[in-house]
Formats: structure tokens, C-alpha cells, sequence
């Protein structure tokens, strides 16, 4: 075979095989695509993309047509609390360059409960006689408060009252709770003697003006037993309102008539 032969039947054979996708010797490989980056992340998450402990970040690479390089690709971890780092993998190869990041944000801290505040000041002399709300307020410094509880009371009537609340980051860590004490006495006391200073003055009746001494009694909030209360108003014949309580409500109660009181306690 001649030399002129030897070269057409090589160059038959090259034009053969690159038909077929194999590249002849010496020849650069073709690629059309970056490297494919894959991400794994594992850690406590929380809320809003925040972690709530230690983050281990893994990449993976792979590009099956060439060879390829990479840069901060490797394992890491966010150990410390911060608002957010941010960590990158890129991967080059012949068909181009791959980027992957994400931004790690931990707040391992549970945050702090710094007061309680009632809706109003107390109704009279310390004491609540109708239902109120608390609310909590709280302190974090990386991630912030997301919320904190109102925390609403209605009873039972006692003189060391309370209601527990906390507080939640951004993050989801929750808080100690707190106790908020109060005093709560809702219900009024019950008048169970009105006593006139003096007698009617004709049948029964009381023509001029006449001093009442009211005694009542409220349950104690030690014990369930009963203290006895008195107080004194001025009326004259005829129904009449009068205010009752010192540290219990101020609550008005339509009593009987002058007359009537005088039947009851003849018939007492």
C-alpha cells in the first residue's frame, strides 16, 4: 500500500470514529455543562430559617464530561450564635462554572422575660374586682422577640392571684415562664343587718332623717370563713341606695323601705 493510500484509509478510519463520539487522540473532549453542585444541611432548624444549635453544611460535585476544580466546597460547621454567615462551594469545569450558597443564621438562646404589665392599675387599694390581662414583654439579642403572651384572668377571687406567660424568639426558642401576682376579689359582700339608731318616730314611721349602721360579711380569702363589715349611712322613708365595701366592691344595693325594716324586726 502507498503512503497516499495509508493516509486516506487513516483519515476514513478518524472520520469513522468521530461519527461514532469518540474523540481521535490528542483532541479536547467536548463539554457543554458547568459541574453539578448538590447541598446537604443538618441542624436543629427553627423558625423564619434560623437553627437553633450547631450547623454541619456538605457539598457534593460531579460533572461526568471533564475534570473540574472547586472552592469552599468543604465541610463546614456553624458552631457560634450569629445572625448570619454566608457560605459559597463553586465548581468549574470545561463546560463552565457552578455556584452554591446559603446564608446560616443560629440562635441557640432562649430569650429572657423582662416584665409584666396589667391592662390598668388595680380598681381600689390593691385589689382587682374585674377581669383583666397581662401582658409579658421580653429580651433577646440575636434573633429578637417574635412574641410574648397576653395572658387574660377572670377569677376565682383570691388575695394572692396569678397568671404565668414567656416569651418566643424569632428563632422559636421559648422562654422560663414568669408569674405575675395579683390581688382579685370580683365578689361584693352581702348586707345582712340594716340597724336604725333610733325608733320610728310615729307608727312606724321616721319623720326626720335617721342614721343606719349596715353590717355585712364577705368570705375571706384565708380559710373560707366569714369577717364580719359595717358601715353607716343617713336615709330617710322609703327605698334608698347605699354603697358597700371598703376593700370589697363599691357595689349599690336597693334596701326595703324604712317601714319594712321595722316589720322585719319586729317579727325578728
Amino acid at each position: 500500500m502507498t503512503r497516499a493510500r495509508e493516509r486516506a484509509a487513516l483519515a476514513t478510519v478518524v472520520a469513522g470514529l468521530s461519527a461514532l463520539g469518540v474523540a481521535s487522540a490528542g483532541a479536547a473532549p467536548t463539554d457543554k455543562t458547568a459541574p453539578v453542585i448538590t447541598r446537604e444541611v443538618t441542624g436543629p432548624e427553627g423558625d423564619d430559617g434560623w437553627f437553633r444549635g450547631p450547623v454541619n453544611v456538605r457539598w457534593t460535585v460531579s460533572d461526568p464530561e471533564s475534570p473540574w476544580t472547586t472552592s469552599g466546597c468543604d465541610a463546614r460547621e456553624v458552631a457560634d450564635e450569629t445572625s448570619g454567615v454566608t457560605l459559597e462551594c463553586r465548581a468549574s469545569s470545561a463546560g463552565g462554572t457552578s455556584t452554591d450558597g446559603l446564608t446560616v443564621k443560629v440562635d441557640a438562646t432562649a430569650p429572657s422575660i423582662t416584665g409584666a404589665t396589667p391592662d390598668r392599675p388595680p380598681d381600689r387599694r390593691r385589689w382587682y374586682h374585674a377581669p383583666l390581662s397581662v401582658t409579658f414583654a421580653g429580651d433577646d439579642t440575636t434573633s429578637g422577640i417574635g412574641s410574648c403572651a397576653v395572658v387574660g384572668y377572670a377569677g376565682p377571687d383570691a388575695r394572692r392571684a396569678a397568671v404565668t406567660g414567656s416569651c418566643r424568639d424569632a428563632a422559636g426558642n421559648e422562654s422560663a415562664p414568669r408569674t405575675f401576682r395579683f390581688r382579685y376579689d370580683a365578689t361584693p359582700p352581702g348586707i345582712i343587718r340594716a340597724r336604725p339608731s333610733r325608733r320610728p318616730d310615729h307608727r312606724g314611721w321616721y319623720t326626720h332623717p335617721v342614721r343606719f349602721r349596715f353590717r355585712g360579711c364577705r368570705r375571706r380569702q384565708r380559710g373560707g370563713r366569714f369577717q364580719a363589715i359595717s358601715t353607716a349611712s343617713e336615709g330617710v322613708r322609703g327605698p334608698f341606695q347605699h354603697a358597700q365595701g371598703s376593700t370589697c366592691n363599691l357595689r349599690s344595693t336597693t334596701l326595703p323601705t324604712v317601714r319594712e325594716i321595722r316589720q322585719s324586726q319586729e317579727t325578728s
